[in-house]
């Protein structure tokens, strides 16, 4: 199910024609069967099934890559810890975030949401946001914003988006 690249977007095809992503600007703009022809594409295999007007994949995926987190907000969903064998640091641990990353890449999904914990804290943190953007993926980061240093700004780049949470005001 792979996003093909055209050009300079990517287009899922879907069962009412396909969603193009563009990064610049960034926008997801869901496009008709006439429409894609018109940019010069083929059919697909799934123009030939009934459009029942559900996807064939999500556009967008959440992935918690850690429980970890040492502010341990009481307002955080998802009920991060700040005991460090939630940290997911291990090599089998980017090894299996890799191999998500290639499945979700392989079903079509535009954007990938990590968070969980704090991701800022896995040492491999931009390894994974560099393989999703090589996979045609486009990482996005939630965080708690108290590990971005001026080193690691520039790393930044590589997210469509950097969300930062604010979870209380002292």
């Amino acid at each position: 199910m792979k996003n093909r690249i055209i050009n300079d977007f990517l287009l899922r095809y879907e069962k009412f024609g396909g969603i193009i992503a563009t990064n610049n600007p960034p926008a997801l703009t869901f496009v008709d069967k006439n429409y894609i022809q018109e940019l010069g594409r083929s059919s697909d295999l799934l123009w030939d099934e009934t459009d029942n007007g559900i996807l064939s994949a999500p556009i967008e995926a959440h992935y918690a890559i850690t429980d970890y987190c040492t502010l341990c907000c009481s307002g955080c969903y998802m009920s991060s810890s700040d005991d460090i064998t939630k940290l997911n640091d291990k090599k089998e641990d980017v090894h299996k975030a890799i191999s998500i990353a290639k499945i979700l890449s392989d079903m079509g999904i535009f954007h990938v949401a990590l968070g969980g914990g704090e991701s800022f804290s896995i040492p491999w943190f931009f390894e994974l946001a560099e393989c999703f953007r090589k996979q045609n993926v486009i990482p996005n980061v939630t965080t708690n914003g108290h590990l971005i240093t001026p080193e690691n700004i520039e790393k930044c780049k590589v997210f469509g988006q950097v969300n930062i949470s604010l979870d209380m005001i002292t």
